[in-house]
């Protein structure tokens, strides 16, 4: 019964997140964590904290945010749940990171997910290219900047319809401007359930 009310309640969380009502959205997905957690679904309680984060950025809570995507990477670590169950959060926690305006920080945790999203989904993935255009947007050294994005828009021209366009801003911007100005304009992509979304969307996965 406790595990029936935790999937309606994400239901519910999906609701509040799409009204924009981020507050209930958070405190409903904390709800469902709390229960998968103490009823021994580790899994099912990390990806609570994957969809809660969308909604704490949102609520500026970027502390409180960080440090729950620290706690899941250590816990996943500990619980042996792999790379592929734990790139996700690296991604995410580089977003938070970047938005906080902490780029060195972000572009750690930003490396470390596209290392794990090489290996685990292959060079040519979507995902590859939107932590291509996030790391383009945040560097300070211009050739590098340039490489990530010329990179992301290799992969996205046949296969990410949906990113060419940034990868395509961000290549020009990195020509002409510092790089942290792009982030500045831009920000980084919403990294959930091993894909990313542009600032602003609400993704309910």
């Amino acid at each position: 019964m406790l595990l029936r009310v935790a999937h309606l309640r994400v239901e519910l969380a999906k609701v509040f997140l799409r009204q924009k009502k981020y507050d209930d959205s958070a405190r409903e997905y904390a709800i469902c964590f709390d229960i998968f957690r103490r009823t021994g679904n580790l899994e099912k309680a990390l990806a609570m904290v994957q969809e809660m984060v969308i909604p704490m950025i949102d609520l500026g809570l970027l502390v409180e945010a960080a440090e729950i995507l620290r706690w899941s990477i250590k816990t996943g670590k500990e619980h042996n749940l792999g790379d592929g169950k734990i790139g996700p959060f690296y991604g995410q926690l580089g977003e938070v990171l970047h938005t906080a305006g902490k780029n060195e920080e972000a572009m750690i945790e930003y490396r470390k997910a596209l290392d794990v999203a090489r290996r685990v989904l292959g060079k040519g993935n979507c995902e590859v290219a939107q932590l291509l255009n996030n790391m383009s947007s945040i560097t300070p050294h211009f050739k590098d900047s340039q490489a990530y994005a010329r990179e992301a828009l290799e992969i996205a021209l046949p296969k990410c319809p949906d990113i060419v366009g940034y990868s395509h801003y961000l290549l020009g911007r990195s020509l002409v401007c510092p790089p942290p100005l792009t982030s500045f304009f831009f920000g980084p992509w919403r990294f959930t359930n091993y894909l990313f979304f542009p600032p602003g969307e609400n993704v309910t996965g």
